[in-house]
């Protein structure tokens, strides 16, 4: 997502298993959608449907948009403009316990006063679950992010 003027702008949509496009992809290439504790997972497993690594998924003859999990990503084109304060790119385990809103607002309210590299690490601390039992498994997913400060002052 972007940040225009202290709001959350989205730029992509998540690759869950449970969306129709990428359910109707996950069966045709032999797997299943199933509904496991908290979230959706393929087979039983992963609660994602696009990755880059996670080989024992992947069919060397399959076209990789064809794949039950499949590496083919969305690219998104987007104009950026005075009103942009920064991107933020993370994985999905850092939005087991934030929201896209919430994780704006937090990089929002630090981006002048700290360095990047602290508000990430912050960040990072704050999507790791303090309970396990409490947050039913969330929060407990490898977790990445990047931000990128636009027209830096």
């Amino acid at each position: 997502f972007k940040c225009r003027k202290g709001e959350c702008v989205p730029l992509t949509r998540d690759h869950k298993p449970e969306s129709p496009r990428e359910r109707k992809r996950i069966e045709a290439a032999g797997g299943t959608v199933m509904k496991f504790g908290p979230c959706y997972r393929v087979d039983f497993s992963l609660n994602l449907s696009r990755t880059l690594g996670d080989f024992n998924y992947k069919d060397p003859n399959m076209a990789p948009e064809d794949q039950k999990i499949s590496p083919a990503g969305d690219i998104t084109v987007a104009e950026i403009d005075e009103h942009d304060e920064f991107l933020c790119i993370a994985c999905d385990g850092l939005f087991e316990l934030m929201t896209w809103k919430s994780v704006c607002a937090y990089i929002h309210e630090r981006i002048d006063r700290q360095p990047l590299a602290e508000i990430a690490q912050g960040l990072l601390e704050e999507c790791c679950s303090p309970n396990v039992l409490a947050t039913c498994g969330r929060g407990t997913d490898n977790e990445s992010v990047i931000i990128v400060k636009l027209h830096a002052k």
